[in-house]
Formats: structure tokens, sequence, C-alpha cells
């Protein structure tokens, strides 16, 4: 009997104390021209008996793969992930709001990458450029960018010789020190 494919997919799930969790995903896909994956999550969980116990994530993202011939295709990711925390632990968490004892973080990250593959020649070459940033709720920022080449020269059986250049460019700045 054949397997039957699935495009989309949802995941609930829950827990002790007060914890749940979605997910849900959706494929595209076009035989040899285009693969495309979108999909989103959140989760929470906290607790009644602490003041401030919990969290939240919040994420959302598309990758996919478009095949330009039989030997080029491109690469692609883009997303955004935000998370929420309590710092519940706090010595004067009775006497602080909930906005001093919280920390919210987003990160923003998107990345394109081109991949050639010579199957005569056994020849592959890859270049790349990923962009990330993070920034939270106590001014504190994030920037990373990369860019990088792989190459593939020679590839006989079990071995191969590959060859990695990459520059990562991070910058980091925190305005309250």
């Amino acid at each position: 009997m054949p397997s039957q494919k699935y495009n989309t997919y949802v995941s609930l799930a829950g827990g002790f104390p007060r914890r749940y969790d979605v997910s849900a995903g959706h494929a595209i896909q076009k035989e040899g021209v285009l693969e495309l994956m979108l999909k989103g999550n959140l989760s929470q969980a906290e607790s009644k008996n602490i003041q401030y116990q919990g969290y939240r994530n919040q994420n959302l993202g598309a990758s996919g793969r478009y095949f330009i011939d039989s030997e080029w295709d491109l690469n692609f990711h883009a997303g955004i992930d935000r998370g929420i925390r309590y710092l519940y632990g706090h010595p004067n968490a009775d006497s602080l709001n909930a906005a001093a004892l919280r920390r919210q973080v987003t990160i923003y990250d998107i990345g394109l990458r081109g991949n050639f593959m010579d199957d005569q020649s056994n020849k592959e070459l890859s270049i790349g450029f990923d962009f990330s940033q993070l920034q939270d709720s106590y001014a504190t920022s994030e920037r990373n960018v990369r860019m990088d080449g792989e190459f593939t020269p020679l590839k006989t059986g079990e071995h191969q010789l590959d060859i990695l250049v990459a520059l990562d460019f991070t910058t980091l700045t925190d305005t309250l020190t």
C-alpha cells in the first residue's frame, strides 16, 4: 500500500501547570521547481501559585528551495522568534511590577544560499548570506551578518575535499552599561 503524503500539520499539546503548545505548518511543493514550508508555533506556561512564574514563545517562519535548473538551486529562510520570560526568582519580586520582571526578546533572521552542482566533474559550489538581529526589552541589541562560500573541487568515492571561507560580523550593543 502506498504511503499517504500530507502537506499540512497541526499539533496541540497541554500540560501542568497551565501549559499549552500549538504548532502548525504547511508545505507547498511543485516537483523539481519549488519546495516551500511555512510554520508557526505558540507555547506558554504559567503558575498561579508563584507570582510571575511563566514564559511565552511565539515563532513564525518560512523556508524553501527554488530549482533554477538541474545544476542550480536557491535556498532561503526567514523567521521571527519572540519570547517572554518573567524573572520570578528576583528577591524583590513582591515590590516590583510585572513589567520590571519581564524580559522580552525578539529575533529576526533571513538568509539566502545559492548552490551549484556539476555531476560530470563532481564539483560543487555554495554561496550564502545570513542576517539576524536580536532585540530585548532591556536595551540589548545584537546584529549578525554572515557571508560564506564553500567549494568542493575533488570528490572521489567516499572522500572529498571541501574548502570553506566565511566572514562573520557580529555587533553587540547594551545601552544599560
